[in-house]
């Protein structure tokens, strides 16, 4: 059996002038992802919608898990395509829901045509009645009905679905830009790439692993929650920085208090140094304003200081709940919360300051002559990158 898909757009049908930009795009995208499972001349894209037509019904599974995926995709249904005509649509409604589960409907009608009579509300009326008279025991519940039967009607032919199924909606993946995610294998960081995702960017990765203190089961966690976020936009860069020689030399400073402050003021330096060099936008971390020490505002504060490059926070105004249940609407879940350590916990003092002082961090860094030489040492040789593509569709 062959169905029909159409896809709606959401936000972009208010981009007006540059609307062309960023359905291209979602084009670019949906095709990149579905290429191994349809044809490319099957995926047709018009002003205000998309169709995947001729669609073979067993690969509806996997191509509805992607497009439940794709950026840009506000939501889609399986439609009929038929002829503007009275009896036609009357008869695709019909077998369109004569074998589903449905007591109570409602009816609904866009009219793109005007010279298709009569007007929208008198059409709706007519196939109400033609509904109850195919199914006379079915009624009426324009509120809260089982079933909601939609007819648009447009300049060449009329679609007819009843189903909505949601997408992420949002701007398509890459049409704002290129960030660096600074990410763990706990629950936040992959969440936050989530959401820079659905807002139109392309995130590659930036870890810190410290071998041996950190295992390679680290790394390859890390990897996977990449690949089930990358679902959301395609392959993306990973970047693994070994950060030991960094972490030996502040495990010494004076005021153990502050060692987390000192060693994430590190990171986004050396993420700057990254970012500088390979045009990134911004840095990206998954700090969320007052979970845990580090991330109270003095925190941020003393780390956001040493950035040269704009550093976005996407989770910082949602509490730990609001995390995780993202965190399982994307599936990262389970796997954020597998018992291997990330450098952050290994490294965290007993009692961490919670209203770190800016020169107070300065002078400490003063106590580690050689921390330039070391970081520079550490972005010249300490740093791995393999690409990572996506996990596979369920």
């Amino acid at each position: 059996m062959k169905l029909n898909v159409l896809i709606r757009y959401g936000e972009l049908v208010i981009k007006g002038n540059n609307r062309k930009e960023f359905t291209n795009k979602l084009a670019k995208n949906v095709n990149s992802l579905l290429k191994n499972i349809v044809n490319r001349d099957q995926v047709k894209f018009k002003r205000d919608h998309a169709l995947i037509l001729n669609l073979d019904e067993t690969k509806k599974s996997i191509i509805f898990s992607i497009l439940t995926k794709v950026p840009g995709i506000e939501s889609f249904s399986i439609i009929n395509i038929v002829e503007n005509d009275h009896s036609l649509i009357k008869e695709s409604i019909k077998d369109q829901i004569k074998d589903l589960q449905w007591k109570t409907f409602k009816v609904n009608c866009r009219r793109k045509n005007k010279d298709f009579l009569p007007k929208s509300d008198i059409f709706k009326l007519e196939v109400a009645e033609f509904v109850f008279k195919s199914f006379p025991d079915k009624k009426v519940d324009v509120r809260n009905p089982d079933l909601n039967i939609n007819i648009k009607i447009n300049n060449n032919n009329t679609y007819i679905f009843n189903n909505k199924i949601m997408g992420v909606g949002g701007l398509p993946s890459n049409t704002s830009g290129r960030v660096l995610m600074l990410i763990s294998g706990g629950i936040d960081s992959p969440v936050a790439s989530y959401l820079m995702m659905k807002r139109g960017l392309h995130v590659d990765f930036l870890t810190f692993s410290t071998p041996p203190h950190t295992s390679p089961e680290v790394i390859e966690k890390t990897k996977s929650l990449i690949k089930i976020v990358n679902q959301f936009q395609g392959k993306s860069r990973f970047l693994n920085c070994n950060f030991t020689p960094i972490l030996h030399e502040l495990a010494h400073i004076s005021k153990p208090a502050y060692k987390i402050n000192l060693m994430r003021r590190e990171f986004i330096r050396i993420a700057n140094e990254i970012a500088l060099r390979d045009n990134y936008l911004a840095i990206v971390t998954g700090d969320a304003l007052g979970q845990v020490a580090s991330q109270t505002l003095e925190s941020l504060n003393t780390i956001n200081v040493v950035s040269k490059v704009l550093i976005m926070r996407p989770l910082i105004g949602y509490n730990k709940i609001e995390i995780i249940n993202l965190a399982r609407k994307i599936n990262t879940y389970e796997t954020s919360i597998l018992p291997f350590e990330d450098s952050c916990s290994l490294f965290a003092p007993k009692s961490p300051v919670t209203r770190p002082n800016i020169a107070r961090a300065e002078l400490l860094e003063t106590e580690i002559p050689l921390l330039e030489e070391l970081r520079k040492n550490v972005i010249n040789n300490n740093i791995t990158e393999e690409v990572v593509d996506i996990a596979k569709y369920e």
